[in-house]
């Protein structure tokens, strides 16, 4: 099986995580110096829909660097998956995260891919260590979103219509691609309205038709806005954050932004309109929104992005919660359970109204 990899190409089984496979990987990548792993369990495993995890505790023999990882997060393609998404992750790591100043994003310490990209395995920081995450469907504290949002003005900053883009780094949207989303979301939406039925009442259908109707358009209206690299599914379960200090004063460090499988080139209002939009009923979001969009804004001013006004940030964020309608007939569609789906439909629709999104598909 030929491939690139640090320490001699793809795996696709843990057990050949050895300690003596870990070692050679940590010493390539400068993390271990000169030590070597003497000890390595499995403490934990998931199965997600292209790829297995593994989380590794290491053991080190006397003189490791204190910096030296304790735990590592091995991910292996799946040999039953598509490999596409997870080729992307791969990607990501070879080509984007090396390329910005402390990302806030894991470590990764080995990448092995084959030729044809179906076989793949990633080494990566347990950024569980250290830091916290809120209980599933528990929305994150305020200083947590506001770290949050901050490794987002980070990320985007950096590639904010860099020349890369489209080049070596993703691809750019073209009208094709504009079109084929189009076409997927109609396909869908359809669907998914006609099995709601009278589950959905008439003024949501009507919200349907219009965008329906006026999606081309606003598609190219959105694609046309400055382009930068998106995370394309940053919830607020993707971030691992700091844990607050011990004198209650607050956290340290930054928000660390993991699972790469869905990143692409677009502008970054999309990344925003999920994350906030998307996830948050009314109160929530109408409290925390502009406090931290212009949080958010700051961080690109602070980053080098000086041609980008607050009023534009602002108006690029309704203009993508316009499409937020069909999250959830995606999710629908890929047989998301309705207790995922259902609320986010209710969060769409209700971000739809209160912000306006009316006037993007008016015909």
């Amino acid at each position: 099986m030929s491939g690139t990899s640090g320490v001699g190409g793809p795996i696709w089984d843990a057990e050949r995580a050895t300690p003596e496979w870990l070692t050679l990987a940590l010493r390539r990548s400068g993390a271990a110096g000169d030590s070597r792993v003497v000890r390595r369990s499995v403490t934990r495993t998931l199965r997600t829909g292209t790829a297995d995890l593994y989380w590794l505790a290491l053991e080190y023999d006397p003189g490791a660097p204190p910096l030296a990882p304790a735990g590592l997060v091995l991910k292996l393609a799946r040999a039953d998956a598509e490999a596409r998404s997870g080729a992307k992750e791969v990607q990501f790591y070879e080509r984007v995260a090396p390329e910005m100043p402390n990302p806030p994003v894991p470590r990764c310490f080995d990448i092995g891919r084959s030729t044809g990209g179906r076989e793949w395995h990633l080494l990566l920081e347990d950024v569980s260590q250290g830091r916290e995450q809120p209980p599933y469907n528990l929305p994150p504290t305020e200083p947590m979103c506001g770290l949050a949002v901050d490794s987002l003005a980070q990320l985007h900053a950096h590639w904010w219509e860099h020349p890369r883009l489209g080049r070596d780094v993703g691809e750019r949207p073209t009208d094709v691609t504009i079109e084929a989303a189009a076409e997927r979301a109609e396909r869908t939406a359809e669907a998914f309205v006609a099995f709601l039925g009278d589950r959905l009442p008439p003024a949501r259908r009507r919200v349907y038709d219009r965008l329906l109707a006026g999606q081309r358009a606003l598609r190219r209206r959105q694609m046309a806005r400055p382009l930068t690299l998106v995370h394309g599914d940053p919830h607020w379960w993707n971030f691992f954050y700091p844990q607050a200090s011990s004198d209650g004063t607050g956290t340290q460090g930054p928000a660390i932004l993991y699972d790469w499988e869905m990143w692409g080139v677009a502008p970054a209002a999309s990344d925003l309109a999920h994350a906030i939009a998307n996830a948050w009923f009314p109160e929530r979001r109408q409290r925390l929104e502009q406090p931290l969009l212009r949080r958010y804004h700051a961080g690109l001013l602070e980053h080098g992005v000086g041609d980008h006004t607050w009023n534009e940030c602002w108006d690029d964020y309704r203009l993508f919660v316009a499409t937020n309608p069909f999250t959830p007939a995606f999710q629908w569609r890929r047989g998301t359970s309705p207790l995922v789906w259902w609320a986010n439909l209710e969060r769409a629709m209700l971000s739809f109204e209160d912000l306006g999104c009316e006037e993007f598909v008016r015909a």
